[in-house]
């Protein structure tokens, strides 16, 4: 079993590790909201971004996201860390104030 094969992501998970570890502090530095970052980056290095000039120039495939299916997985873990990150933010009482907002009561 070639390497490729027992680890499929590796790029994608490379990459993804090694934006974050550039973004933070940059975002931080620049008073920018991580979560605006992050989606502001993710357009940008998406399948619909700069991925789709990578046929034209190859070495740009190494710092883009290409083909939606090889990231789907980290969109869906992205999601689940967005809504933890809301929900430590959200308080108690705010979210009573917002009950028949939020619970349509």
């Amino acid at each position: 079993m070639e390497a490729h094969e027992s680890f499929p992501f590796l790029k994608e998970i490379i990459l993804f590790l090694a934006l974050s570890g550039v973004l933070m502090p940059l975002l931080s530095r620049l008073k920018i909201n991580p979560v605006l970052g992050f989606l502001s980056v993710g357009v940008l290095l998406g399948p619909y971004g700069l991925a789709s000039l990578a046929k034209a120039w190859p070495p740009l495939s190494w710092f883009t996201f290409a083909r939606p299916d090889e990231v789907e997985f980290l969109a869906e873990l992205g999601v689940i860390f967005l809504m933890f990150m809301i929900g430590l933010e959200m308080s108690v009482e705010r979210l009573w104030s917002m009950r028949r907002l939020v619970f349509g009561l």
